[in-house]
């Protein structure tokens, strides 16, 4: 019964793996690849823009723009910083 149990938590993790794939947008060989991060800054198309709704707080356009491409949330700017880093300094979280 134990190996039972493994095997539906390994197919729970691979189809729950598939869904963040799509999701964000990649393709397996994307994911498997390791090329899903940015290594440039601003390397997606509207991230500038994004980053900007960020500092200034516009989270209705952030939002949009999260669930139209996931992958804005690992961009960074010339400053290495993330969205994230952008917020908390706003004391936005």
């Amino acid at each position: 019964m134990n190996w039972k149990w493994k095997l539906e938590r390994f197919v729970f993790y691979i189809k729950k793996i598939a869904e963040i794939c799509r999701n964000m947008n990649l393709s397996p060989n994307e994911l498997m690849s390791w090329k899903v991060l940015p290594t440039k800054p601003y390397s997606e198309p509207e991230s500038r823009e994004f980053l900007v709704n960020v500092k200034k707080g516009d989270f209705e356009e952030v939002k949009l723009k999260v669930i139209k491409n996931w992958y804005l949330i690992y961009i960074f700017d010339n400053c290495l910083e993330t969205s994230l880093h952008w917020a908390a300094k706003r004391n936005y979280v």
